[in-house]
């Protein structure tokens, strides 16, 4: 959004961090982590943080501050949006329900994304044990709210859990040479958006071969037998820092101050 000749405000989200719209910029409204700020500081820019657009959806359903009655032992599986992404996480997620068989978890909800069908009526094949329940559409987010703990991949996922106070386990995973090229690229402490916002590892992270049957289950019967409340605990900091519900008109606020 061009202001003024030779001036530029930006909105950047989910650790938009392109150094040549950087270099354009003279203020910037940032979502996502309010650490951010610092960050554009380094690069001249002023930012101001606005919060981040999922607060609103959730609070627009009424489940920011209305919690749902959870289920003791209920698990969402939420394998990612993108094909590759559901490839590499959602066999071993399978792996791990099979591997978890007797009574823990309760119940097992597979929540799919938008347009991932397919792709998983690919990698379930003929599986029809009814222990896993799939769930989309509009009560996809209601459903994954009653759930004890989820399995998620690394992205916006954590954020969703983390607004529905829902503890998480997380999962990544890329071809090895992306993996490699990735390592040289990005260097970060964490790949979960939820410990990148609260700048240490709230959530268990399984990344490449580490994301294992036998890794996801243990660390699974370890947060089901003594993990969950502590993980809540920090979830709260990290609502915290995500902010109030309004990003969109405080991030119109702040470009109509630059005028």
């Amino acid at each position: 959004m061009h202001i003024s000749a030779g001036s530029k405000v930006q909105g950047f989200t989910r650790g938009h961090f392109q150094n040549n719209l950087l270099n354009e910029c003279r203020y910037a409204s940032v979502g996502t982590n309010s650490a951010f700020p610092t960050f554009y500081a380094e690069h001249g820019v002023r930012a101001r943080y606005v919060g981040h657009p999922l607060v609103d959806d959730v609070a627009r359903e009424g489940l920011l501050d209305h919690r749902v009655s959870r289920i003791g032992g209920k698990l969402a599986l939420l394998p990612g949006s993108r094909a590759m992404e559901v490839r590499h996480l959602l066999p071993t997620m399978i792996g791990a329900v099979d591997e978890l068989a007797g009574g823990t978890p309760a119940e097992v909800v597979l929540i799919e994304a938008p347009g991932m069908g397919e792709v998983v009526d690919e990698i379930l094949g003929s599986r029809r044990d009814g222990v896993i329940r799939r769930v989309f559409g509009a009560e996809r987010r209601r459903e994954l709210a009653s759930c004890s703990l989820a399995w998620t991949a690394s992205g916006t996922a954590t954020l969703e859990c983390a607004l529905l106070d829902v503890p998480m386990v997380v999962g990544y995973r890329l071809q090895p040479l992306s993996f490699a090229v990735a390592k040289l690229l990005v260097r970060v402490p964490h790949v979960a958006l939820v410990n990148l916002i609260a700048e240490k590892r709230v959530a268990p992270e399984l990344i490449q071969k580490d994301w294992s049957v036998e890794a996801l289950a243990r660390i699974t019967e370890e947060l089901f037998a003594d993990g969950l409340d502590a993980q809540r605990r920090d979830l709260g900091m990290v609502r915290e820092r995500l902010g109030a519900p309004g990003a969109s008109r405080r991030a119109a606020e702040a470009a109509l101050e630059y005028l």
